[in-house]
């Protein structure tokens, strides 16, 4: 198993105590893995997909125990290449219809709002989600389950997320610069948004930040004992300049 997907595989199995916190993470999730099917009657059917299992049945949980609605899970083929049965991955669908609180949902999220008496889908970060640092913390640990990503800190140190939405990722940026002395980059690459981090210091406070204390151990452990090895290279390259 990658390191990212352990790291996925911990913040699945973190149930939020507060009901707020439940709230900013559905949230989190749904903005960046969510989509919507028309379902008639000027009414939405929410989709959601992963290809994590775990993930889709800790948000199933998650959106029963906050809104009383039980999403349906969908089983599905990926269209990225894999190395599952078929040579595709599984992909996990969350099915919210509107007779599941669809409508309900997307309002409490932010996903849709009204403005002189019309409804539209919005964009970007719902700041009144995010205005609490628990919530804060809740939000990243959705939106990272949803597109995020990370490297094998054995091998370098990366992590991004990945979103099809400009203004997510610059809310995301200033989400992150909330938190003192962190702060992360933004990329294009083709049309998508990389929001991402590559300071080893930075990655490990956004693992304990979303609640993945396991994985953060780890990666300092690894990060410890890379530095022990580039510190033995180099007084062993200083010897052997010496004896030259």
């Amino acid at each position: 198993m990658s390191f990212s997907s352990q790291t996925k595989g911990e913040l699945a199995r973190v149930m939020p105590s507060k009901k707020c916190c439940m709230l900013a993470e559905i949230t989190g999730f749904l903005r960046v893995a969510g989509s919507l099917r028309l379902a008639g009657g000027g009414k939405f059917t929410i989709v959601a997909s992963t290809e994590n299992p775990a993930i889709a049945r800790h948000y199933k949980t998650l959106i029963k125990e906050y809104f009383g609605s039980n999403a349906g899970i969908e089983v599905g083929n990926s269209q990225m290449p894999g190395k599952s049965r078929g040579n595709y991955r599984y992909r996990y669908s969350l099915v919210i219809r509107p007779d599941e609180k669809s409508s309900q949902i997307l309002r409490e999220t932010g996903m849709m709002l009204i403005r002189e008496g019309d409804e539209f889908l919005s964009d970007g970060i719902y700041q009144p989600i995010v205005r609490s640092k628990c919530c804060k913390k809740a939000y990243l640990r959705g939106l990272f389950l949803g597109v995020g990503t990370m490297s094998d800190p054995k091998k370098s140190y990366h992590l991004e997320f990945v979103l099809n939405s400009e203004h997510v990722a610059h809310d995301l940026r200033k989400l992150i610069g909330s938190f003192v002395d962190l702060s992360a980059g933004l990329i294009e690459r083709g049309e998508e948004h990389i929001v991402y981090m590559k300071r080893a210091e930075y990655i490990s406070d956004m693992l304990g930040i979303m609640g993945a204390n396991e994985a953060m151990l780890e990666f300092e452990n690894i990060r410890i004992g890379r530095g022990l090895r580039r510190e033995v290279n180099r007084i062993s390259n200083c010897d052997n300049a010496n004896v030259d």
